[in-house]
């Protein structure tokens, strides 16, 4: 069943308008509708609704058809037509409505059942649909939609291997399917047959020369094979083809840094946030490039303007708290550290809480954070002697050994960063730490991309770092 095959609509005995002016037919059909002449025009009203869905405009020909079906609610084809546009309309379930009652009216349509079947695996219904496709492949074992149909639902399970029998089927039927030349080359490459995958991608662009996602997909394949010349050359007419496909122009950023090639990569980068002011990956990306080349104002602004459109940029917030410090601003590194010791948001110790501590909490804090201060200051400090100290002071559990002590310090230096105490957290993780691989093993699962950044490696070995020494 097609609904796309009339290219000429025919003259209605009642109706006669314009039949190459869908703005002129729209407004003719909505002036019948009101007039009250539906019944006398219907066939006009059809020609309409396939022109209408032709030129994608689905809410106008609902619009039309749910006034025929007041005179046509026996019409499969109408029922079928309501549900194809309540699917392009994001309106699923009204779709899945309409599509049982096409199939109740006509049960053996294999297009309806492929449309019910779209349907269902759009509401990730998919053993539902896997049911009704094979039901319309019973009734049309030779239609290369079903096969595909099922290729694209095993894709979307991720049984891609599964996927690559459907989409070889659904090709064998159709050698020019395009569709399913290009999902059976993503499926490739997904699990990593990369030679498959240009083969597949080539005979796509055979059929599709213009289409730039081909390029794109294809110049991926090529830069996993490390060979890049022919990738570059396959993401610059990705970018011919679509100056504003910013993906592209991102990637072969990305592929000129890898290859060292910096003004290139910044070219790239800069292209992609005049065409999207709000990508921070590449703000982001410009950053790193002139962290690498030893310009830190540049890089700071950049990992500024990165982290202003995402507050939560992990990444960004290491990298200019590492250019902060290589610019001699330690309290602005270690601000950055802060932020993004938050970002992880981890509250193992429950103890203290940021969010819920009062007046009298963070009175004992700072009460501590004196009391360390005073004992890390002893030239002769040997954390053992002062464990009674501590049990008095502040009535904390029994420690036995060294190490509990530093885990003890441990858990306070999350209690500082919990209050914006930078410097007395960072001494403090850095005591714990260097002092018992238990609490390093510790903050390193727990706060794996910080503990693996240069921004705490440098921090972590600043020997100069003292608590009672300005920074």
């Amino acid at each position: 069943m097609s609904y796309f095959d009339s290219e000429f609509f025919g003259e209605n005995e009642n109706d006669s308008f314009t039949r190459n002016d869908l703005f002129n037919n729209i407004n003719a059909s909505k002036e019948i509708i009101i007039e009250g002449r539906t019944f006398l025009s219907v066939s006009f009203l059809e020609d309409v609704v396939e022109q209408c869905m032709q030129n994608f405009k689905y809410k106008e020909a609902l619009y039309i058809i749910e006034n025929l079906l007041q005179f046509s609610p026996y019409d499969s084809d109408l029922w079928y037509q309501k549900s194809i546009c309540h699917n392009h309309l994001g309106q699923k379930k009204r779709a899945l409505k309409a599509v049982e009652r096409s199939l109740s009216l006509n049960p053996v349509d294999s297009e309806i059942l492929l449309e019910k079947a779209v349907i269902l695996i759009h509401l990730k219904k998919y053993s539902e649909a896997k049911r009704v496709l094979l039901e319309a492949l019973g009734y049309d074992p030779n239609n290369e939609n079903i096969y595909y149909r099922l290729g694209r639902l095993y894709q979307r399970k991720g049984y891609n291997s599964k996927a690559i029998r459907y989409f070889k089927k659904s090709i064998e039927i159709d050698p020019e399917y395009v569709d399913a030349i290009f999902q059976l080359s993503v499926c490739y490459e997904t699990i990593d047959d990369l030679d498959l995958a240009l083969t597949s991608y080539d005979r796509y662009q055979e059929l599709e020369p213009n289409c730039e996602i081909g390029w794109f997909n294809k110049a991926i394949v090529f830069e996993k094979l490390l060979r890049f010349e022919e990738a570059i050359n396959h993401y610059e007419v990705a970018i011919a083809l679509n100056q504003y496909f910013t993906d592209a122009i991102f990637n072969l950023g990305n592929l000129y840094a890898d290859l060292n090639k910096m003004d290139k990569a910044l070219e790239s980068f800069i292209r992609v946030t005049e065409l999207d002011p709000n990508d921070d990956a590449s703000f982001f990306n410009i950053a790193t490039i002139h962290e690498e080349l030893g310009n830190f104002p540049e890089a700071i602004k950049n990992y500024t303007k990165a982290i202003s459109l995402n507050e939560n940029y992990l990444t960004a917030y290491l990298g200019r708290g590492l250019c902060n410090f290589f610019s001699g601003n330690t309290n602005n590194a270690l601000l950055d550290l802060q932020s993004a010791m938050t970002i992880y948001n981890l509250d193992i110790d429950n103890s203290v809480d940021s969010e819920s501590a009062d007046s009298a909490d963070k009175e004992t804090l700072r009460n501590v954070k004196d009391y360390l201060e005073k004992i890390t200051n002893k030239n002769n400090f040997d954390p053992n002697k002062e464990v009674s100290n501590s049990l008095e002071d502040f009535q904390i559990p029994e420690l036995k050994t060294e190490s509990d002590f530093s885990l003890l310090l441990y858990k306070m230096a999350k209690i500082f960063y919990k209050f914006k105490f930078e410097k007395e957290g960072l001494y403090l993780l850095k005591t714990s730490i260097k002092s018992c691989s238990k609490v390093s093993e510790l903050f390193s699962k727990e706060y794996p991309e910080i503990n693996e950044s240069k921004l705490f490696m440098i921090l972590l070995e600043d020997e100069d770092f003292d608590l009672n020494k300005e920074v």
